[in-house]
């Protein structure tokens, strides 16, 4: 059963010249680990938002677990962690956490079960008193994340949960994360760190301009239409070299001392240039390199800059 199935989605803020989103559809698999990809102004805000059940989309629709988003039965089913914290400060974390978890419908021995329980995914159980205000960074995003786990959601959706968080807390997030999916939950996560999307996500949906440009498992997604790349360190001037196989019709670029990159769609011909350069003794060794998430990103979405 897909988790979450969005139909020709399109949204519309008043006063602006271009849809937020432009008929985007897509499905996750219940138990997915999925990534939502994007620059900024891409519209990932505003389908996470709809997901979520904060906006409503102008036309198109949305299910969860093939119930339609505007069910209650539905909404109950999700849990979201925002960028923004959603803590209240005065309040400790034991507070906070009674406090959403009740209006999540939790009570007395089960309420006290779950809040001993996300305190600890999170790490927080000996500071589980303290007020919020005297948190660091790192801690707040843990307990915006033990909040969003509290009433054990089948769809756990996190917008940038670990934007400026230490190392540790980071690492806490994630193993906080893997467990809950390892207990079968389905997760959407947003994020611009391509590492934290390799080691965690199993399939990638990438949105640019409010309309959907890929999505598939991440190592597919990852070299799908990507440039094959052979480094070439070299006995010859790396810099004559790679503007004599430019002149050729060759991608080359120097990128280090005596190393050029050689890379094309068309690796057999590749080869065949360096080939012709070991014949000349000019190649002293090459490698392969394979080729990364985040190169495919920036190919699929540009790499202009994004301030908005």
């Amino acid at each position: 059963m897909a988790a979450l199935a969005a139909s020709e989605l399109r949204f519309h803020y008043p006063n602006s010249d271009q849809p937020a989103l432009d008929s985007v559809s897509f499905s996750i698999e219940e138990g997915q680990f999925a990534a939502l990809l994007g620059p900024n102004g891409a519209g990932k805000t505003t389908l996470v938002h709809l997901i979520a059940g904060l906006l409503r989309a102008d036309t198109g629709s949305l299910e969860l677990f093939g119930q339609p988003l505007s069910s209650r039965a539905a909404r109950r089913l999700i849990g979201f962690c925002p960028q923004e914290l959603a803590l209240y400060s005065t309040l400790s974390a034991t507070e906070n956490l009674s406090f959403f978890g009740k209006l999540a419908g939790l009570t007395g021995g089960e309420l006290r079960s779950r809040i001993a329980a996300v305190l600890e995914a999170v790490r927080l159980t000996d500071q589980a008193n303290h007020r919020v205000e005297r948190y660091s960074g790192g801690m707040k995003r843990r307990l915006n994340l033990a909040i969003a786990i509290l009433a054990e959601p089948k769809l756990l959706i996190l917008d940038e949960p670990t934007v400026g968080v230490d190392a540790q807390s980071r690492l806490a997030i994630f193993e906080a994360l893997e467990a809950q999916h390892s207990a079968g939950t389905t997760v959407l996560y947003t994020t611009h760190y391509m590492e934290e999307v390799e080691r965690m996500c199993r399939e990638v949906i990438v949105i640019d301009h409010g309309r959907l440009l890929a999505q598939g498992p991440t190592e597919e997604i990852a070299t799908i239409g990507a440039n094959n790349t052979l480094h070439l360190e070299l006995e010859g001037d790396a810099a004559t070299i790679a503007a004599e196989l430019v002149a050729a019709g060759h991608a080359a670029k120097v990128v280090g001392e005596g190393e050029v990159a050689l890379g094309g769609r068309d690796l057999a011909r590749e080869l065949e240039a360096m080939e012709g350069l070991a014949k000349r003794g000019l190649l002293r060794s090459f490698r392969t390199r394979r080729p990364t998430l985040e190169e495919r990103f920036l190919e699929l979405t540009g790499e202009e800059l994004r301030d908005a």
